[in-house]
């Protein structure tokens, strides 16, 4: 008797959650229609729509097919399709189609498509598509596609492969194109292109464009007025080039490195009479930035140099290094006009060299060297150019 009563009761059990799981089943709706949920056709938000239509506030589980109103939509689970709302919408789910609101984009899982908002996306998940905002872009995972904002864009994990904004910051690795008025952060790697006023990014293996650019390893290309690189295994291209270590090509007019040297150049040429100045050297490559007294081919006394070249040094042993450089170089003096209205513009020279060091002792050496500068006189309507061989000798210090 005991055995036949737990068998019924087992029964009983199970027809209760059996009838218990079908009234919790969610309906479906091909239309649904919502003024203030639960003012709403809809009861539950487990339900399903096919055209949703929440006009000031509604709830939903999931859409399939349209997504429509003025105030703001909340879905707990999954939007298939074309979503508009007037100030704010929210996703739970996953949201694939086209999401556009006047105010505030928020998903809470994987976005595949394109969302606009007039203030700001949010996307805890993942976005594969475009996001488009006039404020505030903000992924916490990983975009593939495209970000646009008139302010900000911000990914917490990687990110591909455009990002368009006043300012753009991914938290991991970088795959493409970012372009910033203001600056562009990458934490990790950059595969790509940062073009910015600032790009900051933790290592690079493409090319950083901009005014400032700070990268901690360097095995690409860094073009800017001022290039920092913990360790530089590519090349700077700048005015101002720093590498905590230089084990690439630095090219630019001050070139400092924690591996450099650095010598106090003096000297005297048959194109300025005295110069002084200092030679920066890191990886063999070199720049040298001095200033000359008496440009001999002016009738100015009080003219002047201010000179900076870039070269290579072939060291052929521990005495003797040849330095072949390239240099540009502004000649400052007062000359008059040819005639009333034909103002002087410039005088530079640009100049090609072959200089050759001998090491006396570990602090001096002996420089002299040969070359051939090409001199230009511009004015308002004229302009004189002419060459000559050039030849200097002085010491090097340090």
């Amino acid at each position: 008797m005991l055995k036949y009563s737990r068998i019924a009761l087992f029964i009983i059990l199970s027809l209760l959650l059996s009838t218990s799981e079908l009234f919790s089943q969610s309906k479906s709706y091909p239309l649904n229609l919502s003024l203030w949920y639960p003012i709403s056709i809809n009861q539950s938000d487990e339900d399903i729509a096919y055209i949703n239509l929440p006009i000031l506030y509604g709830r939903i589980g999931t859409v399939k097919g349209i997504n429509l109103g003025l105030g703001v939509s909340s879905c707990k689970n999954d939007i298939h399709g074309l979503q508009i709302n007037g100030l704010m919408s929210w996703v739970g789910g996953r949201f694939s189609g086209l999401s556009l609101t006047g105010g505030v984009n928020a998903h809470g899982n994987t976005v595949k498509g394109v969302e606009a908002a007039a203030l700001a996306n949010f996307v805890e998940g993942d976005i594969y598509g475009l996001q488009f905002v006039g404020a505030y872009n903000f992924v916490l995972g990983d975009l593939y596609g495209a970000q646009w904002s008139a302010l900000i864009n911000v990914t917490g994990g990687n990110a591909g492969y455009f990002q368009f904004g006043n300012a753009n910051m991914v938290g991991e690795t970088f795959t493409g194109l970012q372009v910033a008025t203001i600056f562009n952060y990458i934490g990790d790697k950059v595969y790509g292109v940062q073009n910015a006023a600032v790009n900051i990014a933790g290592e690079l293996h493409g090319l950083q464009l901009g005014g400032g650019n700070v990268v901690g390893d360097s095995k690409g290309v860094q073009a800017g007025i001022v290039n920092i690189a913990k360790v530089q295994e590519g090349v700077q291209i700048g005015v101002v080039n720093i590498a905590g270590k230089q084990e690439g090509v630095p090219i630019g007019i001050i070139n400092i490195a924690g591996n450099g040297d650095y010598n106090w150049i003096t000297y005297l040429s048959n194109f300025s009479t005295f110069n002084t100045g200092i030679k920066m050297s890191a990886n063999n490559f070199f720049s040298m930035v001095d200033i000359g007294g008496r440009h001999i081919d002016s009738d100015n006394k009080e003219s002047g140099t201010l000179g900076c070249h870039w070269g290579y040094n072939f060291v052929l042993n521990n005495i003797i290094t040849l330095s072949p450089d390239l240099g540009y170089v502004q000649i400052v003096e007062e000359k008059e006009d040819l005639e009333p209205g034909n103002e002087h513009k410039i005088q530079f020279a640009l100049q090609g060299r072959l200089i050759g060091e001998y090491s006396l002792t570990k602090f001096l050496k002996i420089i002299a060297g040969i070359g051939y500068s090409y001199h230009y006189d511009i004015y308002e309507y004229d302009t004189f150019e002419k060459g000559k061989f050039i030849f200097l000798g002085g010491i090097s210090l340090f």
